[in-house]
Formats: structure tokens, C-alpha cells, sequence
């Protein structure tokens, strides 16, 4: 008994002194030496005064440090993504390490040197892009109003992937996954993209030695179907880059894409990239809502690091299109996120969407 009279004595004992001590810090705010205490911390239920803790130095250099370390991080990932980026482009090119070689890589690169990437950094990027065993890994899905999507991949965990596609798939709503049965409504082939203007030094054409002595010239249509026969291609047709700049786009077997690509480097072709896509056979029209629809799920599967590439078979109907002509609609090809310039609705020979 008298333990616990002593016991709660105590206690109001030490709540007093800690009211006290507030009171005390309170009015000697300046210079007082309770001024770097925390508030005591009293427990009722079990009347244990928690220890007192120092407030953490506040100085010029404690600031400068957080803001150093936020720096630090936002640049880590900003770094990360970069790396990230560089595996895709090697990846998706037939493990191509030439920058020259590949466009993809080659954008990447130079985004790398804008952002004061190290050096070190980017080698092991491709370095481990090269070693790293990751796995190219396609995902079937259905959309709204008949729309297919083939998700192409890279990582080393299918189904934590294919979990995280799925959380964003029920955010949007609209997208579920599909057996490989949508797979009938494309065909896979080897698309090898060329400059038209190239450099031939075995040839003794009239245009050549007219145009001021240069050393390259534009290919024709004609001259391009004839040099894709010769190479092994199976079509070949006129297209643009992100830039505007003419290209040749040479179509071929999957399996033959690196033969083809080799023999027209041989025939000093630029080669801007070298890779195999689905490309669908039947194509769907969307209405403006539906393809908002789809805009917002492209948009949140930016998010996902491993999504390299997107094939749909979607064709805006003509009133959309008559819309974005005449500046009605904000659909057009540059406000889709993920490859934006590659979706030319004015052609729309296969939709191709790629994260940079």
C-alpha cells in the first residue's frame, strides 16, 4: 500500500515539475538553456516521463545538405531512367551498341550528355543492357470499341509485370487481358528504317555527278523497290523520321531483319534502326471518347519501366480526323505520350508507339 502511495506520488511529483519546466521554457524563450528541449512527454496510462530530446541543429549547412541530398536523389533518378532508357534502345534493336546504328540509342545518348550523365554511368548502362539477362516478353490486351493491344516488354519478372500492367488497366477501366487468339489480327514483320538520301560509291549515275559533285543522292521509289528485291525485302515504302527527314522503310521476314540490315549498311545505306514489329491486318475506328479512353491508359503505362512498345490496331474514324484537321480535336499525334510523332493519322500504316 505504501509502495503505491509512494508510487503515485511520484508521479504528480513529476507532472508538476514538468509543468513547471514548460511554464519556465515559455517565458525564457531567449537564451533559455530549456530552449533546445523538446515538451515533456507525459504517459498517463502508465506514468512514465519519456526522455527529453534534443532539437536537431538547425545551421546553413544542415539546410544546404537537405537540399544537396534532394538534388542528389532527383538526379539518381533522373540517371536511372536514362540507363533504363539506354537497355530498351539496345534491346529493342537487336542488341545494337552503335550508336550509329541506332537511332534509338543515339537519342538516348545525347540526352544522357545533356543531362551531364557520367560517362562511366552510360558504359555500364550498355554494358549491363549487353549482360543482363532480361527477357522480351509480349502481353495481349482488348480495349474499348474492338481495339487489340499487343505490350511488348523487357524485364526478368513476368508476373510482377504483368501485375503492375493490370493495377493501371483497373484504374483507367476499359482494358483487360486477352489470350494470344488477338495475335490472328497481326502479322509480325522486320521494318529496317533508311535516310533516302545516301552516299553509293560503287555507282556512276548522272544525278550524282550533277548535283555539284556531292557524293550522295535521293533515292527514288523505283530504285528502292529494286535494291529491296536485291537485299531480300519483302516491300519497301516512303515514310519520315520524328524530324521530318525522309526515310525509307524496308520490310521484311522477322527472321531475316539483321540480313537485311547488313546488306544495305554494305550498300552505305544509314540504317536509323533495325527491329521487329506486330503489325495489324484488320484496323478498328474509335470515336473521339473511346480514344481518350486509350490516351489515358498509354498515358499511366508510361509509369511502367519495362513497357517498351505498344502495337494497336486502331484508325480514327474521319470525323476525327476532320476534326484534328481543322484544329477541332486535341487527339492528334503529338498529344498521345508514348512515341508521340510515330502516330500519323493520315497514313496509319501500323501504329507503333514507343516510350523515349
Amino acid at each position: 500500500m505504501n509502495y503505491c502511495l509512494q508510487y503515485n506520488i511520484c508521479g504528480i511529483y513529476l507532472v508538476i515539475m514538468g509543468v513547471m519546466l514548460q511554464i519556465i521554457r515559455t517565458q525564457w524563450s531567449c537564451g533559455s538553456i530549456f530552449s533546445s528541449f523538446h515538451c515533456i512527454l507525459f504517459d498517463s496510462r502508465n506514468t512514465v516521463l519519456k526522455l527529453w530530446h534534443r532539437h536537431k541543429g538547425h545551421s546553413k549547412w544542415q539546410n544546404i545538405r537537405h537540399i544537396k541530398m534532394a538534388n542528389d536523389i532527383m538526379k539518381q533518378r533522373i540517371f536511372s531512367k536514362l540507363a533504363y532508357r539506354i537497355g530498351v534502345a539496345i534491346r529493342g534493336n537487336n542488341m545494337q551498341t552503335n550508336p550509329h546504328l541506332n537511332r534509338d540509342l543515339e537519342k538516348v545518348l545525347e540526352e544522357c550528355q545533356a543531362k551531364n550523365m557520367p560517362k562511366v554511368s552510360v558504359d555500364r548502362a550498355i554494358e549491363r543492357a549487353v549482360s543482363k539477362p532480361l527477357q522480351t516478353i509480349h502481353f495481349d490486351a482488348k480495349g474499348p470499341g474492338g481495339s487489340l493491344f499487343i505490350i511488348e516488354t523487357l524485364t526478368d519478372r513476368k508476373d510482377y509485370t504483368k501485375s503492375i500492367i493490370q493495377k493501371y488497366f483497373n484504374k483507367v477501366g476499359g482494358f483487360s487481358f486477352a489470350d494470344q487468339g488477338i495475335r490472328r489480327f497481326f502479322e509480325q514483320k522486320g521494318v529496317i528504317m533508311v535516310a533516302r538520301r545516301f552516299k553509293d560509291v560503287n555507282t556512276n549515275d548522272k544525278r550524282k555527278q550533277a548535283s555539284n559533285n556531292s557524293t550522295s543522292y535521293e533515292l527514288s521509289l523505283e530504285e528502292a523497290i529494286n535494291i529491296a528485291i536485291d537485299v531480300g525485302a519483302e516491300d519497301v515504302t516512303e515514310s519520315e523520321d520524328d524530324d521530318g527527314v525522309e526515310m525509307l522503310e524496308f520490310i521484311c521476314d522477322p527472321l531475316q531483319t539483321a540480313k537485311v540490315c547488313n546488306a544495305l549498311v554494305s550498300r552505305n545505306f544509314q540504317v536509323r534502326s533495325s527491329e521487329n514489329e506486330f503489325r495489324s491486318i484488320i484496323r478498328v475506328h474509335l470515336e473521339e471518347k473511346q480514344l481518350e479512353v486509350v490516351e489515358a491508359c498509354f498515358k499511366a503505362l508510361e509509369n511502367v519501366e519495362s513497357v517498351a512498345k505498344i502495337f494497336d490496331n486502331i484508325e480514327p474514324s474521319e470525323d476525327v480526323k476532320k476534326k484534328i484537321e481543322l484544329g477541332q480535336c486535341t487527339l492528334d499525334k503529338r498529344t498521345f505520350p508514348l512515341s508521340a510523332k510515330d502516330f500519323d493519322l493520315s497514313k496509319l500504316p501500323v501504329v507503333n508507339y514507343t516510350i523515349r
